[in-house]
């Protein structure tokens, strides 16, 4: 099983537009003189690198279901979540909202990972199980994470 390692990265809203434009493969974020590297100011210890922070790709998806969502739902959700961390996600949750709203919340390492297990995984599963519960259109965003903290 694959873990991605995650770290801590505190940001100011300045430097923000800079993060949205590079990857961790391009390198070392941009500071400022007087500036403590972005890793430092997070409380990493010496012995990590500030200068890379690992990627995760995150999609979201929001559906709102014409009717409540009953224990038939829950129970195709917790398994198609199953199905889609084994195919590759790194963790994949649904959040209840209210009765008729859900947060499909999946996590990859990848862009690509995230667009195999769409198509492979994720798409058959919503056209059999949520496509026919939905009121309309899902709302779907696909990001990479900026900033992320852990217990």
């Amino acid at each position: 099983m694959h873990f991605a390692r995650r770290r801590t990265v505190a940001v100011t809203a300045s430097e923000l537009p800079d993060l949205r434009t590079r990857s961790s493969r391009q390198g070392a974020l941009p500071t400022r003189p007087g500036d403590h590297r972005l890793g430092e100011r997070s409380g990493m210890t010496p012995g990590h690198s500030p200068d890379r922070v690992d990627a995760v790709h995150v999609v979201i998806n929001h559906l709102h279901l014409s009717d409540p969502v009953t224990d038939g739902t829950v129970k195709a959700a917790s398994e198609g979540m199953q199905r889609v961390v084994d195919a590759g996600a790194l963790a994949a949750r649904v959040a209840r909202v209210d009765e008729r709203h859900l947060i499909l919340i999946l996590e990859f390492s990848t862009a690509e990972d995230a667009d195999r297990v769409s198509r492979e995984v994720g798409g058959p599963w919503m056209r059999e199980n949520i496509r026919p519960l939905l009121a309309g259109d899902t709302v779907r965003s696909v990001g990479e994470v900026i900033a992320s903290a852990e217990a």
